[in-house]
């Protein structure tokens, strides 16, 4: 991921595209197939991620990170609830998105991460991407995302069926690359962001350990009672209704 700029984009084949932002590189595809929405948000997940790795390079003119190369990180990644099924979803590809946050000094921050899972004609894909919302600094005039993190895995010759549950989840490196199968192509582990405009960074880094876990989220012990209230609000005024006809 060395070399990458900001506004860099490549055009590849079965329409996808690879995405430069921010010293990162996030590999998004466009398949010209149905998407499914999913709109049942029975079953909702919260899925942590957590990891260490060794930095390999960075780019940091102003030593905002605090880290060089060789240096040990660590981080966490929570996002969610998402529902059990993914977001959207088709024969080729399962995307799952949510609310998150990602706990890494200095640029902790809450965004969004997107979970994505890929198999077209053999190449296979398993990878995370977290983002924080842009933020504007007044002090240099320009927008800038104070917090980014890349986590991906792409294969040849994967026999993978892109994850259709939550349930079927890997719990670390070694699950999702036995998942994935075939021949590992690439592996992208990333963080960029900063405190302003003025001190950003981009670091690359080999992963130490990864471990997933996702749990169910519990369900608020008001809820049942909200809901047997509604039922009895709706037997009520058709109790009303019916009288009234008779």
């Amino acid at each position: 991921m060395a070399g990458l700029s900001s506004s860099d984009s490549i055009n590849r084949e079965n329409d996808e595209k690879v995405d430069f932002r921010g010293g990162l590189c996030r590999r998004v595809v466009f398949h010209g197939g149905a998407f499914f929405r999913n709109t049942d948000h029975a079953g909702e997940f919260d899925t942590d991620l957590s990891f260490t790795g060794t930095v390999t390079a960075i780019d940091d003119t102003t030593g905002a990170s605090g880290y060089h190369v060789n240096d040990k990180i660590g981080g966490i990644l929570t996002f969610g609830p998402l529902t059990g099924s993914p977001t959207t979803a088709s024969a080729t590809i399962t995307h799952w998105a949510g609310n998150s946050s990602f706990d890494f000094s200095p640029i902790s921050a809450s965004g969004q991460t997107t979970l994505d899972t890929e198999n077209i004609g053999g190449l296979g894909y398993f990878g995370f991407f977290f983002e924080a919302p842009s933020v504007f600094d007044p002090g240099t005039g320009k927008n800038f995302i104070p917090s980014q993190l890349l986590i991906d895995y792409t294969v040849d010759g994967s026999s993978a069926v892109p994850l259709q549950s939550l349930k079927d989840f890997p719990t670390d490196e070694a699950g999702i690359l036995a998942y994935l199968g075939g021949t590992l192509l690439s592996h992208n582990a990333g963080l960029a962001g900063g405190t302003d405009a003025a001190h950003k960074f981009s670091l690359t880094f080999n992963v130490d350990s990864l471990n997933l876990s996702v749990a169910s989220t519990p369900i608020p012990a008001t809820f049942p009672l909200f809901v047997s209230a509604l039922g009895g609000i709706g037997f009520i005024g058709w109790w009303r209704k019916r009288s009234a006809n008779v």
